[in-house]
């Protein structure tokens, strides 16, 4: 008898949330985790209207503002985990336990992101873009059904025990890593836009020059730039603002000055 792929397998006899965390991907449940976990989560937050960049969400600013940098560190490092692990899972199978730890932190991260999101989501489907905002539960159920499947590995002479602590562990670098890389960069970038704003004309015009080394800085921090550069009435202040402003969103503050004149 010739033997079926797995997803024509028991297809019938299975429930339906047995299926989603059979131990062996369909095909259809792989394409799915690429959308959810790689293709989605890039096209939200390059998209991104109110979540974690731009003016037009509640209050004038982003939903999350004060998380973007840490949440597109932990995005890419699990995405790039995510990949590395559908690429060549038969050649990591040792490392199984880590990934597990690593899967279920990345579901409890946009977990809690769908969470807070929820809301918005919900009132935003009047508009449609609004189901953009269900993509971190989905991805969130993405990262928990491969967390579940790398779990179910088992190494010979490797104990549960072992396993574990190798996932508890794993899953406290997933997280602890990417809050310490933003954390050191945002104060990094905290500081020179500090200077910029507030420090004399040497020492703004070399904050300029450090900004320009940071391929990403946050939307709240070039708000701050607009807002100073709306209060100045220093030609040669303004004009250093305006310049680290364009470096930075590529955009002239002078056209988007109206934006900032309530702030």
């Amino acid at each position: 008898m010739t033997q079926l792929p797995f997803d024509t397998i028991g297809a019938k006899r299975l429930g339906f949330w047995r299926r989603q965390f059979a131990p062996i991907p369909t095909r259809a449940q792989d394409s799915f985790d690429t959308i959810f976990a790689v293709v989605m989560p890039i096209v939200v937050l390059l998209a991104d209207p109110i979540v974690f960049k731009g003016g037009q969400g509640f209050w004038n600013r982003a939903v999350l503002e004060d998380y973007q940098l840490l949440a597109y560190v932990v995005c890419s490092l699990q995405i790039g985990l995510f990949l590395t692990w559908r690429t060549w899972r038969r050649s990591l199978i040792r490392w199984a336990p880590a990934f597990t730890g690593i899967f279920i932190a990345g579901a409890m991260f946009s977990g809690v992101i769908g969470l807070v999101l929820l809301p918005f989501s919900l009132i935003g489907l009047i508009v449609l873009i609004g189901a953009l905002g269900f993509t971190p539960l989905l991805t969130a159920f993405v990262f928990l059904r491969n967390g579940v499947r790398t779990a179910r590995i088992k190494s010979p002479g490797v104990t549960g025990g072992s396993r574990l602590m190798v996932a508890i562990m794993a899953a406290v670098l997933a997280m602890a890593l990417p809050v310490l890389i933003s954390w050191q960069v945002e104060r990094a970038i905290s500081a020179s836009v500090d200077n910029l704003i507030n420090a004399d004309a040497t020492r703004s015009e070399q904050a300029a020059r450090q900004l320009r080394w940071f391929r990403f800085v946050p939307g709240k921090y070039s708000r701050k730039i607009a807002i100073a550069y709306t209060n100045s009435n220093d030609p040669a202040r303004r004009q250093t603002l305006n310049n680290a402003y364009h470096n930075i969103t590529g955009e002239d503050l002078e056209m988007r000055r109206p934006n900032y004149d309530d702030d």
